[in-house]
């Protein structure tokens, strides 16, 4: 008959280090009894499994301990000897589980993790939207920087989007007050709140702010080439990040 070893496992999923529980072995791993309870142990061997392991052991009800990258690397870093191999991994993590008071890990609730996975992805694509903006803003002052509150706000979707087709102070001039009016009418999705003396206070503005613009000529045809694309990916991630705010409500 043959004897009974000890694995250790540990499982890299999702940027954290999960550190599994000591499993006495007899079988082949699709063979172990999913009746067998155990606890953690100090994690001697390292096994690197993929993360698709994870669903394994949460069905047989195998507990696992999820350890946080930082916590493992701040006790790396208090060693004199900087050793990186899976040996020394295994037991630096079998160390820090005698240190540190660890508990098993629970799985969540979908609906938390479902909230947990949303609001993680907004604040990725708001970094996203403000270095775009950080982007735009840049190309703006070489282009038409008086523009800035001619139409409410300059990052506003009718800002952005009348900026769009007319992006330099030439063009704004070069076009009839009327056609300019209608522009503004055409991209306000409502009326609300702004009539038609509204829109010529705006259409004087825009041609008072094309007259002190300081860049009469655009020299560079590749700056109205970027701050084109700038503009439509600010307005998409506006439009992303209004989708995601209305997943987070019934969440």
């Amino acid at each position: 008959m043959r004897s009974a070893s000890y694995y250790w496992l540990i499982l890299f999923y999702l940027g954290s280090t999960i550190v599994g529980s000591r499993v006495e072995r007899t079988c082949p791993w699709d063979l172990i009894p999913s009746a067998i309870m155990f606890t953690p142990y100090l994690l001697l061997p390292c096994l690197r499994l993929v993360g698709t392991q994870i669903p394994y052991l949460e069905e047989h009800r195998y507990p696992y301990i999820v350890i946080n990258p930082l916590i493992s690397n701040r006790l790396r870093k208090t060693n004199l000897r900087k050793v990186k191999t899976d040996a020394a991994d295994a037991y630096l993590l079998g160390e820090l589980y005698y240190k540190e008071e660890f508990q098993n890990f629970r799985k969540r609730g979908v609906q938390l993790l479902n909230l947990r996975y949303l609001t993680r992805q907004h604040e990725a694509l708001s970094n996203m939207c403000v270095q775009t903006k950080l982007q735009f803003q840049a190309v703006q002052d070489q282009v038409f920087p008086e523009y800035k509150g001619v139409l409410g706000a300059i990052y506003s979707k009718v800002s952005l989007q009348f900026l769009s087709q007319l992006p330099t102070s030439q063009m704004v001039l070069q076009t009839d007050v009327t056609l300019l009016k209608s522009s503004i009418s055409s991209l306000l999705s409502s009326r609300r709140g702004r009539s038609d003396a509204w829109i010529d206070e705006r259409a004087q503005r825009l041609l008072e702010a094309a007259k002190k613009n300081p860049f009469k000529h655009t020299m560079y045809s590749s700056h109205l080439v970027n701050l084109r694309m700038l503009i439509t990916l600010i307005l998409q991630y506006q439009e992303h990040l209004a989708e995601l705010e209305q997943c987070h409500q019934p969440l």
